[in-house]
């Protein structure tokens, strides 16, 4: 199930891989990017498993998405600088960091689609296998 969703939405292997990179990026710009990698890594491997395709590029561009993404400036040690002084210092980080974090995701995926380019080349549609998932009825 998870694989024919992710297949649908991302259609080709280089959309997941944007959709992993820039996702992980976001998500670690609004919260710690260690947690990032550690809620979504198991869920991506879940999804991954269908469509029968090595994980690594997705992994990889999961881990390097969430350290670029990581340069906002984290609300507590803001909190601590009093109310206006934080207004002040997000608007600067967003005013001059977000092109930084933005091109830095745009080279991430970059790269990764250039060193991933032989695994990224077949379409998912020709990988999809559907799984069984053996249900436990004892709990029905």
């Amino acid at each position: 199930m998870g694989g024919e969703w992710i297949l649908r939405r991302a259609r080709t292997p280089e959309r997941l891989l944007l959709g992993v990179v820039v996702g992980g990026g976001l998500l670690s710009a609004l919260f710690v990017n260690d947690t990032i990698c550690l809620v979504v890594t198991p869920v991506l491997l879940a999804a991954l498993g269908p469509l029968r395709v090595r994980p690594n590029p997705y992994l990889i561009g999961l881990a390097m998405g969430a350290n670029v993404g990581s340069w906002c400036p984290s609300r507590q040690s803001a909190e601590h600088a009093g109310g206006n002084l934080e207004r002040r210092l997000v608007r600067c980080f967003l005013t001059h960091m977000l092109p930084v974090g933005g091109g830095g995701l745009a080279i991430t995926y970059a790269y990764l689609r250039w060193a991933y380019r032989a695994e990224l080349r077949e379409p998912f549609r020709d990988r999809l296998e559907t799984v069984p998932v053996a249900l436990d009825r004892r709990w029905s």
